[in-house]
């Protein structure tokens, strides 16, 4: 589970760019790449710091998002770790030390410049929090009432509506399912099973909503479009990240800052202008 240079030349870095934004993604292992909405093709930009990491045994994230509302960028460590790593978003580089939040987070989104985070393990499993990144502190909000914990979270604009993935494990059936999941209260209601297994959700700078594939079956490491209809998954390709065991853990949309492509056209205009 949303830029930029700074905050947002972010379109003009790799990978399917609009002036709706850019997708970007992090596997299990920290490597953020930028992501091809049409093929599925992940372009490289960076790795995250290794650490440090608690839980030396499971090093590497969970889940990235970017704060549209403040061009910052966070990256959920792995379970047993229980902090956040701010990072830069245009080369992945990390931002001070790690900030403890005392819990596994697998699904982070932000909604309005408030972060919500879905508790995977432990005291915070299995719930819907708000989270401030840069103290660490979660506020409970409610449990889900689905029995498999979220792997990933992503909310419509259009719609007002935020969705929820499932992962597998934790008394999953083995697939993952897709969820609506009420703000107020953190209770869910299933949409559709996909069939298949995925570790991060995000829609798209198309408005369409996508997920990449985990746990090792053959649809790790590619990208899917998902169906909020029903919940059924569309192949898009391979993103040529998440090899077997290192899965799609994070997706999130990097959109261009509010003025940025007037600021460029008008650039444009006044070239034109000289020109003449």
């Amino acid at each position: 589970m949303r830029v930029l240079i700074g905050f947002v030349v972010a379109s003009c870095v790799g990978g399917a760019a609009s002036a709706q934004g850019t997708l970007y993604g992090i596997d299990v292992a920290g490597n953020l790449f930028t992501v091809d909405i049409t093929t599925g093709a992940g372009t490289a930009v960076g790795v995250l710091p290794n650490g440090p990491f608690a839980n030396a045994a499971l090093p590497g994230y969970n889940e990235i998002e970017y704060d549209n509302t403040n061009g910052r960028a966070w990256a959920q460590q792995r379970d047993g770790n229980f902090a956040a790593q701010e990072f830069n978003i245009t080369n992945a580089a990390g931002i001070g030390a790690p900030i403890l939040n005392g819990a596994s987070f697998h699904g982070l989104e932000e909604v309005g410049g408030v972060m919500y985070a879905a508790g995977f393990a432990g005291a915070f499993g299995n719930s819907l929090h708000i989270l401030n990144p840069v103290t660490g502190a979660a506020t409970p909000v409610g449990l889900f009432t689905q029995a498999e914990p979220i792997g990933g979270l992503a909310y419509d604009t259009n719609t007002g509506i935020m969705y929820g993935m499932t992962t597998p494990g934790g008394g999953g059936a083995g697939f993952s399912s897709l969820y609506t999941v009420n703000l107020g209260t953190g209770a869910t209601t299933l949409v559709g099973n996909t069939g298949l297994r995925f570790g991060s959700l995000e829609f798209g700078p198309d408005g369409n909503l996508y997920a990449g594939g985990t746990g090792g079956g053959a649809e790790n490491g590619i990208l899917y479009r998902i169906s909020t209809a029903t919940g059924a998954a569309s192949f898009i390709g391979p993103m040529g990240f998440g090899g077997v065991g290192n899965g799609i853990s994070g997706l999130t949309l990097v959109i261009p800052a509010p003025g940025a492509a007037s600021l460029a056209a008008l650039a444009g205009i006044a070239v034109a202008r000289r020109r003449r």
